[in-house]
């Protein structure tokens, strides 16, 4: 839970230290990113998941996770590049960048984010110890992003810019969805041996 939370500032963070406008907290925005960067790696190379008893997920709850992670990560990958393509075709810029100035967001996701959940549950699946590690990370991460999303489409509606459509309804439905997975997997880890393959 602590290095999903970790991820979360690390993402969001680097979001407010590119997206938003320079004002007198941009410095903090830099010292919480660069803090929360540097503790998750430094937390995560402590872990030997190939040489500690840890957990492992039962096969039922492996595979119910996992490929709830997998079709999120797919799903969004597919949303934004329907965006893209879109404004590529009508010879427009998305909507979401000229909200924000930037395309940071497409950069983080289609580069990074969305990929490690796609792979992060095909490792699971699997049985890679590996991926099981990370899937309960990326879950925590994914959990808070939705809650956090919530909140800014409340705010954005409350200051009248348009509603966001299917996505606006995707992130509405994320944090529920992943507050289930991520019941499913802590209440069915079971001390094992992590192992690959």
């Amino acid at each position: 839970i602590w290095l999903g939370c970790l991820l979360y500032n690390i993402y969001s963070y680097m979001l407010y230290c590119v997206m938003a406008r320079y004002n007198d907290f941009f410095l903090l925005y830099v010292a919480i990113f660069a803090l929360s960067l540097y503790l998750f790696v430094f937390a995560l190379i402590r872990i030997e998941p190939f040489k500690h008893p840890l957990s492992l997920l039962s096969r039922g709850a492996a595979k119910t996770v996992a490929i709830y992670h997998m079709f999120v990560g797919t799903l969004f990958v597919l949303l934004w590049l329907s965006q893209i393509i879109t404004g590529l075709f009508t010879e427009s810029i998305p909507e979401s960048v000229v909200l924000s100035g930037t395309p940071i967001v497409y950069v983080m996701d289609l580069g990074w984010f969305l990929p490690a959940l796609i792979l992060t549950g095909i490792l699971t699946l699997r049985r890679h110890a590996l991926g099981v590690l990370l899937l309960g990370i990326v879950m925590v991460k994914l959990f808070t992003l939705g809650l956090a999303v919530i909140g800014m489409l409340w705010f954005m509606q409350r200051a009248g810019i348009p509603e966001q459509g299917v996505t606006g309804i995707v992130f509405l439905t994320l944090p529920i969805a992943s507050l289930v997975m991520m019941y499913l997997y802590f209440k069915n880890v079971t001390p094992k041996e992590y192992y690959s393959g």
